[in-house]
């Protein structure tokens, strides 16, 4: 389980966790189809001002570097969590989005999306 409110964490045997919710809290994370193959396009952390590369995002990053896959867990409504599995971190780009630089994560399903936890 990923054991904290925060959405990216590194757990005590090294594992990544991310938590989704498509918009439930103010992050606006998204699918897109690549050649047939679904994305998830993980928008970093930090609400506020320019996103810094220290945190949750910097732990992305260096899960990219290092080829280190994230579990995701997707929340349905309040206290229902939906685990899809683990994704590969393909890429990460900065954007600019209402006027403040974000970093948006690719990540790429790995294996089956298991269900219901």
């Amino acid at each position: 389980m990923h054991g904290g409110r925060h959405g990216i964490r590194r757990l005590h045997n090294g594992e990544l966790s991310l938590l989704l919710d498509y918009g439930l809290s103010s992050y606006q994370n998204f699918w897109e189809d690549h050649l047939g193959t679904p994305l998830l396009h993980y928008l970093g952390e930090g609400q506020n001002g320019n996103q810094e590369l220290q945190g949750g995002n910097l732990i992305l990053l260096e899960a990219l570097q290092n080829k280190i896959p994230a579990r995701v867990w997707e929340r349905v409504k309040p206290n229902v969590w939906f685990d899809l599995g683990h994704f590969k971190i393909k890429a990460v780009t900065q954007e600019v989005r209402e006027e403040r630089t974000i970093f948006v994560f690719q990540l790429e399903p790995h294996g089956n999306i298991l269900g219901n936890i």
